[in-house]
Formats: structure tokens, sequence, C-alpha cells
């Protein structure tokens, strides 16, 4: 059984938000040998600085579990899920081509589950990252990229470093949103907002992304009337879709009963 510690907050900007819910995993331990379909874990769930759930993953493929506290009296469960599909990027869809996509396809709004499965990866890759920068010299390239070197982490080493490669960024005790920015690069961890919009720009959203966008949209200090209405629409447009398909289905259901 492995503990994992938690990340630092500059990974989780939004939980540092004092009108917003905050949510976090402690006493997290994952167990690598019962992880085979689902990883398996434990850990409490704090909302708003009180423990809330006993969180357990047993590594079978099933659902995780969340048993409130008996002293817990804050957010329930549903609760906190409307909380975390209304604040946190949804997970993207199966098919990328919107062209291609099922119209079952529509997206993962972010609820505890997939909230905690992200808090883990953060977790594994922060302790992976760490450990690299420990006995290498790292830095972000001027494309984004992530670079490692041979070097020994030493002051004369990385101040070497930052004079033969001005434009890279040494990610070596550097601050906390450096760090962040690295484990984007290194494993993809904090891109989910990137990601919306990037399907955004490109014509490829779901109903969750258009969901979570509106609710951004809404919460902004002036709201965009047109997005507002594109996203309306969008949505407006992709339930009627998605209405029609569950209609289809349950007719044939009908017809092979």
């Amino acid at each position: 059984m492995r503990a994992l510690a938690p990340p630092d907050r500059a990974l989780f900007p939004r939980l540092q938000q004092g009108n917003l819910m905050k949510i976090e995993l402690q006493k997290l331990k994952v167990v690598a040998s019962l992880s085979q379909e689902t990883t398996a874990y434990t850990a409490v769930i704090v909302v708003n600085g009180v423990p809330a759930f006993h969180a357990e993953n047993r590594g079978h493929g099933a659902a995780d579990a969340f048993y409130p506290m008996q002293s817990y009296d804050g957010p329930d469960l549903g609760a906190i899920n409307d909380w975390l599909k209304a604040n946190e990027p949804p997970l993207g869809p199966f098919e990328p081509d919107p062209s291609k996509r099922a119209a079952f396809d529509r997206g993962s709004a972010c609820d505890l589950e997939l909230f905690v499965m992200r808090w883990i990866a953060k977790a594994d890759a922060t302790r992976k990252l760490s450990r690299v920068l420990k006995s290498n010299i790292v830095a972000i390239g001027a494309g984004g990229e992530l670079v490692k070197f041979k070097a020994q982490p030493t002051a004369a080493a990385i101040e070497g470093l930052k004079a033969s490669n001005p434009t890279d960024v040494i990610v070596n005790d550097a601050a906390p949103d450096v760090f962040a920015r690295a484990l984007g690069a290194y494993a993809g961890i904090g891109q989910e907002a990137e990601e919306v919009y990037s399907r955004q720009r490109e014509n490829r959203l779901t109903h969750a992304d258009a969901c979570w966008l509106r609710a951004e949209n809404r919460r902004g200090k002036k709201t965009c009337p047109d997005l507002a209405r594109y996203l309306d629409d969008f949505i407006a447009a992709d339930e009627a879709r998605f209405a029609t398909f569950q209609a289809e289905r349950a007719a044939q259901r009908r017809a092979s009963a």
C-alpha cells in the first residue's frame, strides 16, 4: 500500500477560491497490487475543511464507494456532484470527430469519482516528477515541451543552463506555477479546461462541454450574450438529438420484446 502526499494547491486553482466549495483528498493510499480494472485506493474526502466521506475502490472495476462520516452535516454527495459538474471541466468524448460521434457519446460531467481519479493522477505525477528533479535538471522548452538534462541539479549547473538556454524555464526549485506547467507537459496534468477550449475552437463540443462552458460564462464578471445564446442553442439541439435516440432505442426494445 503506497501513500501519496497531496499535490501542491497551485495544481488545483479552483480550490483556492473562497467563494467556491473546497474539496480535498486526505490520507490517500493507493494499492497497486490490487489495481486491476480500476485504481484500488482508500482516502478521506474533506469538504470545506471537514472530513465528509470515507472513499474507496477495490480495483475490480466497480464504481468508487463514498461512505458519509457520522458527524458530517455538510453538502451531500448529490450537492457535491452538482457543484463539480458546474465548476470542474468535464471528461471528453470517446470519439473526437463529431460527425462520427454516437448520440450517447456526450462527454462526462465531472463528479466526485472523476475528481478523485484526477487527484490521484496528479498526486502520482507529482511524486514521479519530483523524483526526477532530485537527480536531473528539468526545463520547459520554448515550445512547451519538457526537457530533461543529464546534469545534476546543482546551483552552478542550473545557472550554466540558464545562461546557455535563456528561453528555457528551469523547473528545479521554481515557483509552484512553473511546476504545474511542468506537470502538464510531463503527464497532461491540469489540461482538462484547455482540452474543452480546444474542442470549442475546433467545433467539437460535447453536451458536457457546453454545460460547463455555460456555467463558466455565467460566473464571469461580464457574461458574453453571444456565447450564452450559442451554448443554449447547442445544448437544446443536443438534448433533442439524445431524446430522439432514446425514443428510437425504446421502440426497438418494444419491437423485439
